[in-house]
């Protein structure tokens, strides 16, 4: 029904515009939902090693058709949904995001290298207080979460032409 909307969507009125919109995000979030349950279980089977791709990401690039950061941010919340079921469905009521959730899983992951994992409760109590956030909220309060050695020690230089870089660092006040 949706596609055949699409030809006169600028024939809706204005309240049904506005309600198919809210309701086609609330399916992309289940859709989103399904795809990372599905990525989970084609890890667990390892199906991208079978079809030749050298890991998970690279099958979401590749066959899949998703940008790096898109693969990634997939990936990660696929791992965070592993941990802690509950995710799935904060995610379909829209309280987290990819975005949110894939910075706080490189947070988890920052805290095992540094030897210091966090249990089930703690990683609910965290992924509970990113609710509702945006990607800048987030990053600014796992920031001040984050020890100065783990955070501020990192400088990001990227290739941006042949003959300029990006470079990313943190400064104090």
């Amino acid at each position: 029904i949706y596609f055949l909307a699409m030809k006169n969507i600028s024939n809706l009125s204005d309240h049904i515009l506005l309600n198919d919109i809210k309701n086609l995000a609330g399916e992309e979030r289940k859709i989103t939902t399904l795809i990372l349950l599905h990525l989970k279980e084609i890890d667990r089977r390892r199906l991208f090693a079978s079809l030749g791709f050298s890991s998970l990401f690279e099958y979401c690039r590749q066959e899949l058709g998703y940008s790096e950061g898109s693969a990634q941010r997939r990936i990660s919340a696929m791992r965070i949904l592993n941990d802690v079921p509950e995710v799935e469905e904060k995610i379909n009521s829209g309280a987290l995001n990819l975005s949110v959730i894939s910075q706080v899983q490189s947070y988890f992951k920052a805290k095992e290298k540094m030897e210091e994992p966090l249990d089930l409760t703690e990683k609910k109590e965290i992924l509970q207080k990113f609710e509702h956030k945006s990607t800048r909220e987030t990053e600014k309060e796992i920031l001040a979460m984050s020890p100065a050695e783990f955070v501020f020690n990192k400088e990001k230089i990227r290739p941006v032409t042949a003959e300029h870089s990006e470079i990313k660092f943190y400064a104090s006040s």
